[in-house]
């Protein structure tokens, strides 16, 4: 799938556009989740798209995952790929509590521990941002 292509969609679906980001989305790996409002076994397809998301080995995507997972109301796999991004150092914070997509999941506990990882994530590198590469 062409970046572009992806981003558009993402870009279509925070701004409400729903019909017009679902193309543009669905050749993404576990893409038909972005649908999961409209699919007949929601939570099939949600562990469907955890696990596809899962096996890609990339933090970014885990993320764009949890986002999508999370923008279709399925709160537990999106805090799960949520909380394995920012184990392993894709520090989400703070866009976090920028992200739309998270609008829906945002009061519950277990998005404040999944922000209170990506805080820590964040901290642990903080100090880096000082360093001077001349």
């Amino acid at each position: 799938m062409e970046f572009g292509s992806f981003m558009l969609g993402h870009v279509l679906l925070r701004e409400g556009r729903i019909d017009e980001a679902l193309p543009q989305l669905q050749p993404v790996p576990a893409g038909d989740s972005y649908a999961l409002a409209r699919e007949c076994r929601p939570d099939e397809a949600a562990k469907r798209s955890e696990a596809s998301f899962l096996a890609i080995p990339d933090a970014d995507a885990w993320y764009s995952g949890a986002s999508m997972l999370a923008w279709a109301g399925k709160e537990q796999p999106a805090l799960r790929l949520l909380d394995t991004a920012a184990k392993h150092n894709f520090c989400t914070y703070p866009s976090l509590d920028r992200d739309t997509m998270f609008d829906s999941i945002r009061n519950a506990p277990a998005f404040r521990e999944a922000r209170q990882t990506a805080i820590a994530c964040r901290d642990k590198f903080a100090p880096y941002t000082k360093i001077r590469i001349p």
